[in-house]
């Protein structure tokens, strides 16, 4: 695919679309839906431009139903039709298991009904892709910021992802930002098939 040519102009502002976490993609703006199919199209290629290998032609559909998952950011450097770079933070949840009590009984003690665990509720960095001719200009820590800080301002209390293992210059850029790795996905990748690393940054105590 044709990329335009790299440029050393200052990247241009982050375009948001931030609709609190009931807002669904049925409910996004009819000017940002086109713009979720742009990005959709620089995720792909973006792939394709690092691992060499095309994505299946069920992965647009794949990537595009990412978008209808509860919204924490929206982000977009660029134009709508052409975006240069983008992200999508979602929310996520998992059960929380440190109000789970139930196994804090000894085992000689008369066990307690179990408590139902409680669902924490954490953002969750869906898609960050930057167009393969722009890459190096700090697009992606841009993007990255951008999220870090949508998900700081709106309460959550950690930002997850999950990144390729071997992705090394993403690897390098999350670990800049404070993220740490807290061990492997069960989930392969999508496109490649190699195994998965999960990321955290803790965002409050």
């Amino acid at each position: 695919m044709p990329h335009r040519a790299a440029s050393a102009a200052p990247l241009p502002p982050v375009r948001t679309f931030e609709p609190g976490d009931t807002a669904l993609f049925a409910s996004i703006p009819a000017s940002v839906q086109r713009s979720v199919q742009a990005c959709v199209g620089l995720w792909l290629e973006a792939v394709e431009s690092r691992d060499g290998e095309t994505p299946d032609a069920g992965m647009a559909e794949r990537v595009a139903s990412k978008f209808q998952r509860p919204i924490v950011r929206f982000a977009v450097l660029g134009e709508a039709a052409r975006p240069i770079g983008f992200a999508l933070t979602t929310v996520a949840t998992c059960p929380n298991l440190a109000q789970d009590l139930s196994f804090a009984w000894p085992a000689d003690a008369p066990p307690e009904p179990a408590a139902t665990p409680t669902l924490e509720r954490f953002a969750y960095l869906e898609l960050l892709a930057v167009d393969p001719a722009m890459q190096g200009h700090g697009a992606g820590r841009v993007l990255l910021n951008d999220a870090i800080a949508a998900a700081r301002n709106q309460g959550f209390r950690r930002l997850e992802l999950d990144v390729r293992i071997g992705n090394d210059s993403a690897i390098h850029l999350y670990e800049s930002l404070g993220m740490v790795a807290t061990g492997s996905r069960p989930t392969a990748h999508a496109v490649t098939g190699r195994p998965m690393l999960a990321f955290e940054l803790m965002l409050r105590p």
